[in-house]
């Protein structure tokens, strides 16, 4: 046998059980699976194929035909058991082996030649579909502790109740299994389905019918929208229907798939923007939002390099799925889509990060299979199963993982902060996007109000306490200049190395990040609220035009103007400064003998505990730096309420500081910085409420205004 893996071509059409079977089972038959690999399948087994594929005169180890796929029959709900432990090398003309070989997540690591293979067996006994057991290869991975979450997932495929594999047509997608998605999803999911009545002036969309492009005035209508990366495509000759000649392959796509699923009007932004008008090119980018998360499906293009690849499965095939037949048993391993739209191009660029979670239905075409994913549930081509199957809610979690992740029931405070972190992640052919690019994403969420894409609280109990919250986000090393905007607001900063990218996960409430290893609210909300304090005075806003608005009693006029993209060129801060010096320490230990670290030679609050102790570390340096810091705000951490004195009086306070760098202009800024002030508590760190006079030990201020650009 010269390859023992083989792929079915055709795929199957069947659709989606309508209900999930009542009752569900409480375990599987014990003869779902062959009793044993080698042993031929009975007529009457329940996970037996009739794609109609040939039967391949399979070659199994001596290992494989007498693996039991039947031995967890017994086994405790959603449990991973052992089914196999080889003690040699992958058999290369056993069709199982060759089929768990395939399944490994990295080629190349060290550990790979390694005997030990383990699989596993999940029997899931969740209460809303029968249980279906799924096969996963593990392999010990020192050097990935996470690589797992990752493997192929081994499904049988079979018509019985609940979940199975299903084969994949590579040359076209499955238009009707598609469809059905859609009508239940119309049908049945109340969060996908609550347009509201608005219009937006000067909208238009492609009829797909006429080839024409034609105005759209009630978005409470059908219509498709494209997410995609245009690349270096150059338009034809503009037709009399508005629409060049010539097309990148992906919007032809886009348009043919639009007709197969029964639609008629698709909005592709390149040509449904009217170039030519500047006012209502800025009003429909500007409600972005509204255009993405009205659409009745948007088609996400996540293939290729550019739109000139095309959407597979439409004009171009698809990479045929990891399939064995053993007799009629039919193994698919299957891959969460997930990581390949993560890791994809379209995945990498500025203006399609808030185009595919406003999306309240995306289709996303890859190079392996079509997936859908709607506000409550997310389908895979390659997948069958019971409509009303919620991975999130079942055993299955960690197997078929959402594209997706932003759930709507996070605080918006720790979405806000991922969205931007992810944001940095992204690639921008032009910096001023920046804050286009997510802009619509914080107009969606009521509770915050952009400064030049700075997100700003709008529940603070002052405006100036949102302000200095808000400047209080932190960046790492990693971020450079983005000189078209200021450098108090994160657009004012790009990732270095723009060719790496991190796939982030969603984090839990509390300190949450801009950029990979930063924070971007100093104090998270909770109960220690109560103790907080702001210590900027005032705050002014300079704009290019000559206007200057106070912070204080005009603050929302600021964020009005800067919501129509008229941002101050600078922020005058009237607070509490002071000197503060760090110098270069080089690394005592051998193994960090190249290596070395920033540390406060003054003020001597912010001295590390060695520079305390030891006279002579300071001296050691080899680089000084000169800031000026400016206290933005400060708090006694976790305390519920300022009652508890007799931890008051113990516990010292942080403050929460910028550091400047002087410029010809002004200051700009270049740390961020919470830090715990030794011996600093309520009774000796004071605030005069009524002279505004503050005392902080070891820390000599006074009281200035900063020009902050």
């Amino acid at each position: 046998m010269g390859n023992a893996v083989v792929t079915p071509g055709l795929s199957s059409t069947e659709s989606d059980e309508e209900d999930p079977t009542p009752g569900a089972a409480q375990g599987y038959h014990a003869q779902s699976w062959p009793t044993f690999l080698g042993a031929r399948a009975h007529e009457d087994d329940t996970f037996e194929c009739d794609c109609g594929a040939p039967t391949p005169d399979e070659v199994l180890c001596a290992e494989c035909q007498g693996l039991n796929l039947n031995s967890d029959a017994n086994s405790p709900p959603d449990k991973w058991i052992d089914l196999r432990a080889a003690p040699t090398a992958m058999d290369p003309d056993c069709t199982f082996c060759q089929l768990l070989e395939s399944c490994t997540i990295d080629q190349n690591v060290a550990w790979k030649p390694q005997p030990l293979k383990t699989l596993k067996i999940l029997a899931t006994k969740n209460p809303s579909i029968p249980a279906t057991p799924c096969l996963r290869y593990k392999e010990p991975s020192p050097s990935n502790v996470k690589s797992n979450l990752y493997a192929p997932v081994i499904l049988p495929v079979h018509a019985g109740p609940g979940l199975s594999g299903r084969h994949i047509d590579v040359n076209e997608v499955d238009y009707n299994l598609i469809g059905d998605w859609l009508r239940w999803c119309g049908e049945h999911h109340h969060t996908c389905n609550t347009p509201r009545p608005t219009s937006i002036p000067g909208f238009k969309t492609i009829d797909v019918d006429t080839m024409t492009i034609v105005p759209f005035h009630d978005l409470r209508s059908e219509y498709v929208t494209l997410s995609y990366v245009w690349g270096s495509f150059v338009d034809g000759t503009l037709g009399p229907g508005g629409l060049p000649n010539i097309l990148p392959q992906a919007v032809y796509d886009a348009i043919y798939v639009t007709k197969k699923l029964g639609l008629r009007y698709l909005w592709v932004d390149r040509y449904c923007i009217a170039q030519d008008n500047p006012v209502v090119k800025r009003d429909q980018i500007m409600r972005m939002g509204e255009i993405y998360s009205e659409s009745h499906l948007t088609i996400i293009a996540a293939a290729g390099q550019d739109s000139e690849y095309g959407l597979p499965g439409v004009s171009r095939p698809r990479i045929s799925q990891t399939t064995a037949r053993i007799g009629r048993l039919c193994l698919i391993a299957h891959t969460s889509k997930d990581e390949e739209i993560h890791n994809s191009v379209w995945n990498s660029r500025g203006w399609t990060f808030q185009e595919g979670l406003l999306a309240k239905r995306r289709l996303v075409f890859t190079d392996s299979q079509c997936y859908m994913q709607c506000q409550e549930v997310h389908y895979h081509e390659g997948i069958r199963s019971p409509r009303a199957f919620r991975p999130s809610r079942s055993s299955y979690n960690n197997l078929f993982r959402p594209a997706f992740t932003y759930p709507k029931k996070k605080h918006d405070r720790v979405l806000a902060s991922k969205w931007i972190n992810d944001f940095l992640n992204r690639n921008l052919s032009f910096d001023q996007d920046a804050v286009d690019c997510v802009a619509a994403l914080f107009r969606s969420s009521s509770n915050f109000q952009l400064l030049c894409g700075l997100p700003v609280e709008q529940d603070r109990p002052t405006a100036l306490d949102a302000l200095a919250r808000s400047l209080l986000w932190y960046h790492s090393t990693d971020l450079v200049r983005r000189p078209c905007f200021p450098s108090w607001t994160w657009a004012g900063w790009k990732r270095a190395r723009t060719d790496t990218r991190i796939v982030s996960r969603p984090l839990n409430d509390g300190w949450v990040s801009i950029s990979p290893e930063t924070n971007f609210d100093a104090f998270p909300r909770g109960s220690e609220r109560s103790v907080d304090d702001c210590f900027i005075h005032g705050a002014q806003a300079y704009f290019s035009d000559g206007t200057v608005l106070d912070w204080d009693t005009a603050s929302m006029e600021i964020l009005e103007r800067s919501r129509l993209s008229i941002y101050p060129t600078c922020l005058e801060i009237t607070g509490w400064v002071f000197e503060a010096e760090k110098v270069l320490i080089p690394l005592s230990s051998e193994e960090d003998a190249k290596k070395s670290e920033w540390e406060f030679s003054t003020p001597p609050a912010l001295l590390s505990a060695k520079a305390q102790k030891d006279p002579e570390h300071l001296r050691q340096a080899v680089s000084k730096e000169k800031f000026v810091g400016m206290i933005l705000m400060s708090r006694l951490p976790g305390l519920e309420t300022r009652t508890k004195t007799a931890i008051l009086s113990v516990l010292a306070r942080q403050i929460g500081f910028l550091l400047l760098k002087r410029t010809q202009e002004g200051f700009e800024r270049a740390e961020r910085h919470v830090e715990a002030v030794p011996g600093a508590t309520d009774e000796n760190m004071t605030l005069d409420r009524s002279t505004g006079d503050l005392k902080i030990p070891g820390i000599e201020i006074k009281r200035d205004t900063v020009r902050f650009i």
